[in-house]
């Protein structure tokens, strides 16, 4: 992709005086990373490119990182790094360890340490011992001065600072803006589950502890955010078994990085380690109450520039948006079309637009003029190309207009990162 491109559209878009709102969201680059294994795992699907993998995808000072499992037998991860904004695809195969089961959710998370530039990876979980590593220190700082191979990285281990992990399904890494990283992860089933948290600054893993506690519900996570003002935001639904008894849309924030936790209306609802947040002690962390059998779990939710949270879930079987406004009321939004077979995930812009992917890779837009009322469907070239479900790169989008999608090809051929423009007020990033 020619960076001639990129300018002209921002220029077209530009000169026409248009703002996301009034122009659709044009793709700018397809970017095969590399092979993807033939067919899906026989358990929750293809294994690269699942909606609460986060991140399967992320920058960092102008690079653009992510991971995958390649078609070799068995499985094997591959590391790839790009230099942005279409730079050729760097890789290397960790060879120590292989991954064989066949299960969807064991995907591969991401997650970055500013403080000290290491990247951080955790893999291959549903129900079992911690695999995580991290790489040497400042390996992000100045890519272009280290070799990317797996000598960069630790060995495989079940620890984080003096805590073994048991029992581990879906992790989560999020960094703060003041550049210390934080893991979520449950412990437990879909029947009786907890969320716990850990914080990795000067260089070490602490455990800061449980913060939401089961009482017989798991909470599946829609997304942990950490907006600029530092505010960590999480959203999740309940669940006590199988699917059909998934329930109610939850929100709670923290303000002193995941110790103490506060309703939507601002009140103190649990201490980290302590007294943690359930569903039995805080009905007030129901934020959009919704019966049994309705939701599909673990979509996702963003924040826009001003703080207010935006969560993505399908409710009988249709795409909703649901977010918070200035005045702290929760609002219920049809957006007009079904979810096919598969989650969706959820973006804002520096304008505050929301943008929700789904079945496919089809992207739709609402806008804040509009209090999110006008949902409409803005690009669909890629409609039956791609089997998985979208997974996006957070921190470039914070960074630029560019939306960097990650996702599996529909005949599993291959992964591929796809570009958008969505705002030509910025220019796409060169760092």
């Amino acid at each position: 992709m020619k960076k001639i491109k990129y300018m002209l559209l921002a220029l077209t878009v530009f000169s026409a005086g248009q703002s996301t709102a009034q122009s659709e969201v044009e793709s700018i680059g397809v970017f095969t990373v590399g092979t993807d294994p033939m067919g899906d795992t026989g358990h929750f699907g293809s294994i690269n490119g699942k909606s609460h993998q986060n991140d399967a995808i992320l920058s960092h000072n102008g690079w653009q990182y992510t991971a995958y499992y390649n078609n070799e037998s068995p499985r094997r991860i591959v590391m790839a790094r790009r230099k942005l904004p279409y730079g050729n695809w760097q890789k290397f195969v960790f060879r120590d360890y292989a991954q064989t089961t066949n299960d969807g959710h064991n995907v591969i998370c991401l997650g970055k340490s500013p403080e000290d530039g290491t990247l951080h990876m955790a893999f291959d979980h549903h129900g079992d011992h911690l695999n995580y590593r991290r790489s040497v220190t400042g390996l992000l700082d100045d890519p272009e001065s280290k070799d990317w191979s797996a000598s960069r990285f630790g060995s495989v281990t079940d620890t984080l600072g003096d805590d073994t992990l048991t029992g581990v399904t879906y992790p989560i890494f999020v960094t703060s803006p003041s550049g210390k990283l934080y893991l979520s992860r449950r412990i437990g089933s879909p029947r009786d589950g907890d969320q716990l948290l850990y914080e990795y600054a000067g260089g070490a893993w602490t455990t800061i502890g449980k913060y939401i506690e089961s009482d017989n519900h798991n909470a599946y996570m829609d997304n942990l955010y950490i907006s600029p003002d530092a505010r960590m935001h999480a959203a999740w639904i309940w669940r006590n078994g199988p699917l059909p008894t998934a329930h109610d849309i939850c929100y709670a924030y923290s303000d002193d990085n995941g110790r103490t936790w506060y309703s939507s209306d601002g009140k103190k609802v649990g201490t980290t380690n302590e007294g943690a947040m359930s569903r039995l002690n805080n009905p007030e962390l129901t934020v959009v109450p919704i019966s049994p059998g309705k939701l599909l779990n673990q979509q996702g939710m963003t924040v826009d520039a001003k703080g207010r949270p935006h969560i993505v879930h399908s409710l009988n079987n249709r795409v909703h948006h649901f977010y918070r406004d200035d005045k702290g009321k929760w609002h219920t939004i049809d957006c007009g079309f079904s979810r096919g077979g598969s989650r969706s995930s959820i973006a804002a812009d520096a304008m505050n637009n929301v943008y929700i992917m789904f079945e496919g890779l089809q992207i739709a837009m609402a806008t804040e003029d509009e209090n999110y009322t006008d949902w409409t469907i803005v690009n669909q070239e890629f409609k039956g190309k791609y089997t998985s479900e979208p997974v996006f790169d957070r921190y470039r989008l914070k960074t630029s207009d560019i939306l960097s999608v990650y996702m599996a090809e529909n005949n599993y051929r291959s992964i591929q990162v796809i570009d958008f423009l969505l705002n030509a007020d910025t220019p796409p990033d060169t760092r």
